[in-house]
């Protein structure tokens, strides 16, 4: 799937990728984790602030989870207000490849989304396997 159609639980999906969560899955569109089983068992001495009754939170629209992964990765967002549901641009120029800069960036109706599919897109690149 390309990184540029990714939303809702599937963008979610890849953020928490990111973050190291293993046992995720889309279940009827919300994205579910075990997480929070296994801390209830006593599996894990501390749950992740992002899991709540076992959905793990939306991402697109948490901006204290999102704001410091901007900041730290230097993901640049801007608004084009074009009007076309690509409003925002958001663009990490970093990483080398074979010798050369790489530019990912990635367009959005929103800042959050716009800068989650270039932050999946710098990790993954532009496809991601299937639907999470």
């Amino acid at each position: 799937m390309k990184v540029s159609e990714l939303e809702g639980a599937e963008l979610d999906y890849w953020v928490a990728k990111i973050y190291g969560f293993k046992d995720v899955f889309i279940e009827d569109g919300s994205l579910i984790s075990s997480v929070e089983q296994d801390y209830a068992n006593g599996i894990l001495s501390t749950k992740p602030d992002e899991i709540v009754n076992g959905f793990i939170l939306p991402y697109k629209f948490r901006w204290e989870h999102i704001g410091p992964i901007i900041e730290r990765e230097k993901i640049d967002v801007c608004y084009l207000g074009n009007g076309n549901g690509a409003d925002w641009y958001a663009s990490k120029m970093l990483r080398e490849v074979d010798g050369a800069k790489t530019d990912f960036h990635q367009y959005a109706d929103t800042p959050l989304i716009a800068a989650m599919r270039c932050f999946i897109s710098y990790r993954f690149g532009d496809t991601v396997p299937g639907d999470g």
